[in-house]
């Protein structure tokens, strides 16, 4: 668990820190070296793992210590799934707009996944109506067969019926 707080703690502060310097993922993967635009997604995303390799990369890129990004996790505490900051924190307009970041992107974040939940939860209606549907066509084919079953069954009887009648007028031949 502790674990999983220091990596939401990681993508926090790399979201605030690129938000904070109106920098596109793609802008600061350049900024960091990274390869692409995908590993600044993935991490902010917290799909990737934080390695101290990354972390050195942020912190050279963004011209922070890893004293100095460890700071920015050990100042940001969580309360009901927001970021906040001790007020006696404030200490510049930098980490007022780095919070201000952390906070907008942590919304962004939160609403995305609540689109998300709310896509899957229309996905799921889908398929239930789709299953449903297909329940009731089982069920009426069933019921078909069963009707034709019942019909096959009284024409079997029928025709012994006959079979015996035939039987019965041949024996008294």
């Amino acid at each position: 668990m502790v674990a999983l707080v220091e990596n939401f703690k990681s993508i926090s502060a790399l979201r605030g820190l690129r938000l904070s310097r109106q920098l596109v993922q793609k802008q600061a993967a350049d900024l960091c070296g990274f390869e692409s635009q995908q590993i600044i997604s993935l991490l902010e995303k917290g799909e990737k793992n934080f390695s101290d390799d990354i972390i050195k990369s942020i912190c050279n890129g963004f011209e922070l210590s890893v004293s100095e990004f460890t700071n920015i996790n050990s100042t940001i505490n969580f309360n009901n799934s927001q970021h906040t900051k001790r007020h006696s924190d404030y200490n510049n307009v930098n980490d007022i707009s780095l919070i201000n970041a952390i906070q907008i992107s942590d919304q962004q974040t939160l609403l995305a996944k609540e689109q998300t939940i709310q896509a899957q939860k229309e996905n799921l209606k889908s398929k239930d109506e789709t299953i449903s549907a297909r329940d009731r066509e089982i069920e009426k084919q069933m019921t078909i067969d069963r009707m034709k079953d019942e019909k096959l069954q009284r024409n079997e009887n029928k025709i012994q019926e006959l079979k015996n009648e035939l039987n019965h007028w041949r024996a008294k031949k």
